[in-house]
């Protein structure tokens, strides 16, 4: 690492010709262990490493800008328990974000981070005891669907709107929908799942399954009920 830091000092240096103050900030899992020098006879080179384990949570916890507030499960959130510090974090961002997919981005990014710090199963178990992700019907994905579904049934002029059309909108909306809602809700282990739902044409049972994984505590649940044909 001070090898590649001391290319881009020299590199900007040459560039700009200006003075340059190097910090590296580290996430990884494992103990902070690389040196930040280089030193040669003709060469005393030094840059500043900072273990974002030593920043004090609370300096992103607080923060405006959702993108920091993720980052604070990264640094040292003085002994909390971790389940609490997480359903804090998750909390903040079902306060700042109102949008649903937006809200589930970050959430994914939460996850992503958590497994820098062996967390990440405390954070699918804190996000799916809470009521933060996901109502499928006030999705912008399903309202498209729908919206996209009763144009099509009113440009063809059928009364009762069910064409194959509307049929068509409706269960592409439904089905996006609820991929989007097993991913968040369960993550990286639900991907077979996912890819069973595709190619479900039969709107009542995506209607069944968008009701089963809402009450579902695990994926497990939503597997056997789905699997008892129920």
């Amino acid at each position: 690492m001070a090898h590649r830091m001391l290319r881009y000092a020299l590199y900007l240096d040459e560039t700009y010709d200006l003075p340059v103050e190097q910090y590296l900030f580290y996430i990884g899992r494992e103990p902070l262990k690389m040196k930040g020098t280089l030193r040669r006879p003709f060469l005393d080179y030094r840059y500043k490493i900072i273990d974002i384990r030593d920043i004090d949570c609370e300096k992103f916890l607080n923060s405006d800008r959702v993108e920091v507030l993720v980052l604070s499960i990264l640094c040292d959130y003085k002994g909390r328990d971790a389940s609490l510090f997480i359903r804090e974090i998750l909390c903040k961002i079902k306060e700042r974000v109102k949008e649903e997919t937006l809200r589930g981005r970050y959430i994914r990014q939460l996850r992503v981070l958590s497994n820098l710090r062996n967390l990440q199963a405390k954070v699918h178990k804190e996000v799916s005891g809470m009521a933060i992700v996901f109502d499928i019907e006030t999705d912008i994905l399903y309202q498209q669907g729908l919206e996209k579904g009763r144009g099509e049934g009113i440009e063809r002029g059928i009364e009762d709107g069910r064409t194959e059309g509307r049929l068509q909108g409706l269960r592409q909306g439904l089905t996006e929908a609820i991929e989007l809602a097993v991913e968040l809700r369960f993550g990286a282990q639900s991907l077979s799942l996912i890819e069973g739902i595709k190619f479900i044409n039969d709107i009542d049972k995506l209607e069944h399954i968008k009701e089963v994984i809402r009450r579902a505590g695990s994926i497990g649940e939503v597997i056997a009920e789905l699997g008892s044909g129920s």
